[in-house]
């Protein structure tokens, strides 16, 4: 139990200490103590909460790190106020938050690297306007996509929510995207691995509706 609750912390960590390797050490003693921490006021030994947690980052999140850290070879980045932006030969992504001031979504690399995909089918810049959502989000959700599935929010200027959502489920790089219907001009992807497909929601309290496989 202590380290799944460990688990949420992942967005923190990497938000805190990037995703290179010279961040490791720092990754791993974090998430060590923090498991151990956990399964000690959960009633359990501290040791092996830290052991499980610190297997778990080496084994799980350091290697989809070290694949991750290859997507964004010739991608050059370039931090801007509340925002970021990467580009890639004549694609660009802004990673930045859609309310202003808001905080800088928290995005992995393999979906920076397939979202410039997107943009230069397009030819056209692709904004993410939010990424990762850990306990301390305050859209936090336990088990939403954007928790556990690398879910993504995604913009593209002069296209509505449908016309996003059909660019990003045709690119093949995302199992799940979804459009609004409550007058959001952004759409939803993830990686989640089961229910894949071409959505259509989200009005408050309503389920989404598949409307492609």
């Amino acid at each position: 139990m202590a380290a799944g609750l460990s688990t949420f912390a992942k967005p923190s960590i990497r938000k805190t200490f990037g995703t290179s390797a010279k961040g490791l050490p720092a990754r791993v003693t974090v998430r060590t103590i923090l498991g151990g921490t956990l399964s000690k006021a959960t009633g359990g030994k501290f040791a092996n909460g830290a052991i499980t947690a610190a297997f778990s980052q080496l084994l799980n999140e350091e290697r989809q790190m070290a694949k991750e850290n290859n997507y964004l070879k010739g991608v050059t980045r370039k931090d801007i106020e509340n925002g970021i932006i990467y580009e890639r030969d004549e694609a660009s992504v802004l990673v930045q938050n859609d309310v202003p001031g808001g905080e800088i979504p928290v995005v992995g690399d393999k979906q920076i690297a397939h979202t410039l995909d997107v943009s230069a089918s397009l030819r056209k810049q692709v904004q993410i306007i939010s990424g990762e959502r850990g306990p301390s989000h305050p859209m936090y959700r336990a088990g939403s996509p954007h928790a556990v599935n690398g879910a993504i929010d995604v913009k593209i200027s002069g296209l509505n929510s449908e016309q996003v959502a059909n660019t990003l489920y045709s690119s093949g790089h995302f199992s799940r995207v979804a459009s609004y219907t409550d007058g959001r001009i952004s759409a939803h992807a993830d990686y989640r691995p089961s229910d894949h497909g071409r959505y259509q929601g989200r009005k408050p309290n309503q389920k989404w509706i598949k409307v492609h496989k």
